[in-house]
């Protein structure tokens, strides 16, 4: 039996199909996975996660992954996730953006490789930063770039 004493902490463990994000790790979770902590049915997954998470279920999973294959021009997503807008085609003139991401704020943005987005903080103002060419790679935006009014997706 492995011997140890629980501390109650007050942080929160969250572990989502075995990846763990925000856990405190255990300084003897090495010694305990050796000794089977991780696979002894007498503990709790929850117990197991709580003390060893990244020991007993595996390294977290990249923050943003885009994906594949990449169908719209671009994706656009505001502070928090709180809002998603897909631009499927290349845009014919300079489109307004959805209310929310005025609103909330644009976090970050995927462009689909060999397009390019324009953002705009007027109607006849690109923000700086602007164009943004396409990797298929999520892009943070920031400044005037989290506050665009309208935008211009082109592909070739």
């Amino acid at each position: 039996m492995i011997g140890f004493h629980i501390l109650v902490l007050s942080t929160a463990i969250v572990a989502v199909n075995g990846q763990c994000t925000g856990f405190t790790e255990n300084a003897n979770c090495a010694k305990w996975k050796a000794e089977g902590f991780c696979k002894n049915p007498a503990y709790t997954c929850e117990l197991r996660k709580q003390l060893c998470c990244n020991a007993c279920f595996g390294k977290p999973a990249p923050a943003t992954v885009a994906p594949k294959p990449l169908p719209d021009c671009a994706i656009l997503v505001a502070v928090g996730s709180a809002a998603v807008s897909r631009i499927t085609d290349p845009s014919t003139a300079i489109e307004p953006i959805r209310k929310q991401f005025t609103d909330i704020g644009l976090e970050k943005v995927l462009v689909k490789p060999g397009c390019s987005l324009k953002l705009f903080s007027d109607p006849f103002t690109q923000v700086p930063g602007s164009p943004i060419t396409g990797t298929g790679e999520y892009v943070n935006v920031n400044g005037p770039a989290t506050k665009p009014i309208a935008l211009e997706c082109k592909c070739p």
